[in-house]
């Protein structure tokens, strides 16, 4: 009886275990995996990528399951360009296991229509460890948990995932997505700023929180000057929270400096604090901050201050020199 029981609960397990086989392809045992039925059919509609992933190229999938792609709901892709960019942001360039990713941090992917980033490469996804011997993929608002890691295939790793990853969107439309950045989202409109966060290649945006708005008075915020402010928040190049070096020195679109540092695992530039890292966008990378900078001020969270002398200043520090002199 017992040795019955055995093997009813031995079979019950393996009914459970993903059938997988190192000596085909990724597409081979994509294909055969009865958990990744939606992502089988998206393949095998698409002569391109079946190819790619049965290629001699080393790859890694992130494949989403069967109820990741239910749970989108009214958000089911349709349409078979949108399929076809959602299944390229799943593939990473490289046959990559659970660990080296969460080394990598931010692996690119095969996604390259419509990305503007450095050297022309593939959009990224956030991997980060999870704390437990596992790790989340992020597109920078959704994050999805590896469920089943390390699936070997000729080419390269299968890694199941719990949620289906959509492809990063400009700056303006990624910020309508996040909560905290309502009036940043508005803000954007009102002092006709689409096209600066838009259009731009390779920019890193310091947005901040409604908080840090409703610190600032309503003349400032209705000022001329304001244009000039928020364009002081759009930074040239990518910086990611946790490749940045400490004590960055970025320039942003009109020419002036921002100081990033590293404190205590926490990230300021200026005087403010990132308080959402690495919210991605097609083009770079938004970070929530918990303060609006002001162009006029340079400072550090280690508090140290360059502040662009006014004219008064230099008028007083010139009769005082001319006073030396001549007295």
């Amino acid at each position: 009886m017992q040795l019955k029981h055995l093997v009813i609960i031995v079979a019950a397990f393996a009914s459970t275990v993903i059938a997988q086989d190192a000596t085909k392809s990724i597409t081979d045992n994509v294909m055969t995996n009865k958990n990744l039925t939606t992502l089988r059919n998206f393949i095998s509609a698409n002569e391109e990528l079946s190819k790619v992933l049965a290629g001699n190229d080393q790859l890694t999938i992130l494949a989403p399951s069967d109820k990741a792609f239910t749970a989108l709901g009214a958000n089911y892709p349709k349409d078979p360009r949108d399929i076809e960019s959602i299944v390229r942001y799943h593939i990473i360039n490289k046959a990559a296991q659970v660990d080296d990713l969460i080394q990598t941090k931010y692996p690119n992917t095969l996604l390259t229509e419509g990305v503007k980033l450095p050297d022309k490469a593939g959009q990224v996804v956030v991997v980060r460890s999870d704390g437990n011997d596992g790790a989340t993929i992020s597109d920078g608002l959704e994050r999805a948990k590896v469920e089943q890691p390390d699936l070997d295939a000729k080419n390269g790793y299968i890694h199941v995932i719990d949620t289906v990853l959509m492809p990063p969107k400009g700056p303006s439309d990624t910020a309508k997505q996040v909560s905290e950045l309502s009036t940043f989202s508005q803000t954007l409109t009102t002092k006709d700023l689409i096209s600066d966060v838009d259009n731009e290649k390779e920019i890193t945006i310091f947005a901040p929180n409604n908080e840090a708005f409703d610190k600032l008075s309503r003349s400032t915020l209705e000022s001329k000057d304001f244009k000039d402010t928020m364009k002081y928040h759009i930074v040239k190049g990518v910086f990611y929270s946790r490749t940045v070096e400490n004590g960055t020195s970025a320039e942003t679109s009109k020419g002036e400096k921002v100081l990033i540092t590293i404190s205590s695992g926490e990230v300021f530039v200026n005087n403010a604090k990132v308080v959402t890292a690495d919210i991605l966008t097609n083009n770079g990378v938004i970070h929530v901050i918990d303060t609006v900078l002001d162009p006029r001020t340079t400072k550090s969270n280690a508090g140290s201050i360059n502040v662009t002398p006014s004219i008064s200043l230099i008028t007083a520090m010139l009769f005082a020199f001319s006073f030396l002199i001549f007295n």
